[in-house]
């Protein structure tokens, strides 16, 4: 922050800066503002509507933000205990008494055990929530029932008007929904069945958003569409995600929300009619203002140039170009010659699988306008590289600095890229890139890397090169340098929580330029060490 900025924020009135503080992360403020003047000292204790975001944070400051927290002044809590950051909730529960969080407003659970859920639960005052947001990580079936009971009285309380409930179809389909729910925001994953969104939708009449992920099998039979005469007029924004239904089945339930002003698709099936997107949107859906699209489409032959030329013509209209201003890309690769997408611009999806580029077949409505304020890249915050796809070759042989070199430049340009994940899904022993091709390709905005690796030795030199990481997943061939490493980790990042094991290691980082903070309590300057 400029030191010129300061003396203005001191002469702002306490209002004002506390308005400015709900827009700041919790480290922000305190690192920070706090410690900037006697003023804004007193005016950051007294502020009482922080949101503990611990999603994305490394060990030193989730420790130091514990420390200095008062639990009695948080409004909302997110709690993410994911493999790498495993012993978080662990060390949140040697901090806080979850009773003494007395205004929590918003509370969000992901990656919790089943096993924990009901204890959590039991501590937190659920009746005063207002949103609530939940993703199992690990399941445990003698537990179901249970679960489904604990989420069924989540719902029905007065005062929730968001949820979120990310878990198996196996727990969903057991919930039982209030006759008049009154949650206004929903998302569910795991759904895999249409009846089961007419059911929520009969008992949410102020229901507004709905985001349903359905699982990788999907019943979209409509059993009797006289039952549902009324439509659904109070729902304004719809995401359909991993759809896969019949277009005849999906357009019957879209014609009962004539109200949505907001669609998304992701999905795969035969959803590429754009002459027949614009009749049914025209027709069904006057309302709309922003549609998002990102399906695919199997074929038994290649497709070949002209087909994706007669795909993208449909997209060319009027309607599409001058009125709606919606713009779209199909494309298909040599390495899948029988996919086929079809994607609105920017992407409409978080996580990016990248595919080499080469032979690419592609045509898009996009390069028919100018518009440098529309970037294709905008909601991508993981990317997903598939090296492996590539041939052995080329990465080993002369093609790969340029490979390299053009990745380094795509993620560069993804300025929302948070997470990065290079061959984890596949096998690491194949893995040809050097611990140099991974910290050159890593840009300062990444803060969660996955990795393979040549051998475990690399894990230093990834570490060392990349300060700016909170968390670290590395894949490998050989375990024989885990002695090496388990030594280094222990001196060179002292206070990270690790596992060094076989064939992957993984770290929840102390970041080197935060082992230790001064900070003002009371009216006593205190050092805080990431052993505090």
């Amino acid at each position: 922050m400029s030191n010129t900025m300061i003396p203005w924020l001191c002469l702002l009135p306490v209002e004002i800066l506390h308005h400015i503080f709900d827009c700041l992360d919790a480290s922000t403020i305190l690192f920070s503002l706090r410690c900037t003047c006697r003023r804004l000292k007193t005016i950051v204790d007294s502020y009482d509507r922080y949101v503990l975001d611990f999603r994305s944070i490394s060990k030193s400051d989730f420790q130091l933000l514990c420390c200095l927290i008062n639990p009695r002044k948080v409004k909302s809590l997110i709690l993410f205990p994911k493999d790498e950051t495993s012993d978080q909730l662990e060390l949140f529960m040697t901090y806080f008494r979850i009773q003494e969080f007395t205004r929590l407003r918003s509370l969000t659970l992901i990656e919790i055990e089943e096993r924990q859920l009901k204890v959590l639960l039991k501590r937190f005052c659920i009746p005063s929530l207002t949103s609530f947001s939940f993703k199992l990580g690990k399941y445990d079936d003698r537990r179901t029932n249970t679960t489904a009971t604990l989420l069924s009285s989540i719902i029905s309380q007065a005062n929730l008007h968001h949820l979120n409930l990310e878990l198996r179809s196996t727990r969903l389909e057991k919930m039982i929904w209030p006759a008049q729910c009154l949650i206004k925001y929903l998302k569910i994953g795991s759904c895999d069945e249409f009846s089961q969104i007419f059911i929520i939708l009969r008992c949410s009449p102020h229901l507004q958003t709905f985001v349903i992920k359905f699982s990788s099998y999907v019943d979209d039979t409509i059993i009797s569409l006289d039952s549902f005469r009324t439509s659904f007029q109070q729902l304004t924004s719809l995401t359909l995600e991993n759809l896969r239904a019949n277009v005849n089945n999906l357009e019957l339930l879209l014609s009962l929300m004539t109200s949505l002003t907001y669609l998304k698709l992701i999905g795969l099936g035969h959803f590429l009619n754009g002459n027949r997107w614009e009749q049914f949107i025209q027709t069904n859906l006057p309302c709309l203002k922003k549609f998002e699209l990102f399906v695919q489409e199997w074929k038994d032959v290649d497709y070949t140039s002209v087909d994706i030329e007669a795909i993208i013509e449909l997209f060319r209209t009027s309607f599409w170009i001058e009125h709606k201003k919606w713009f779209f890309t199909c494309e298909t690769i040599e390495l899948w010659p029988r996919v086929i997408k079809l994607y609105s611009i920017p992407l409409c999806i978080s996580t990016l699988t990248y595919e080499p580029e080469s032979n690419k077949i592609s045509s898009s409505t996009f390069y028919s306008i100018i518009n440098n304020d529309m970037s294709i890249m905008d909601n991508i915050d993981t990317i997903d590289f598939k090296f492996s796809k590539f041939t052995l070759d080329d990465i080993q042989q002369q093609a790969h600095p340029n490979i390299i070199t053009d990745l380094s430049s795509l993620l560069q340009q993804a300025c929302s890229l948070t997470s990065l994940d290079i061959c984890c899904n596949y096998d690491s022993r194949r893995s040809k890139l050097t611990a140099q091709d991974i910290y050159s390709m890593t840009p300062s905005h990444v803060k969660h890397l996955a990795a393979s690796i040549k051998n475990l030795n690399e894990v230093k030199i990834c570490l060392t090169k990349l300060q700016h990481l909170l968390t670290a997943r590395f894949f490998y061939r050989s375990s024989s340098f885990s002695n090496v490493v388990v030594e280094w980790l222990e001196q060179e990042k002292a206070g990270s929580s690790y596992f060094v094991g076989a064939v992957f290691t993984k770290v929840w980082l102390v970041q080197s330029n935060n082992q230790f903070k001064l900070v003002r309590i009371g009216n006593k300057r205190i050092k805080l060490t990431v052993d505090h």
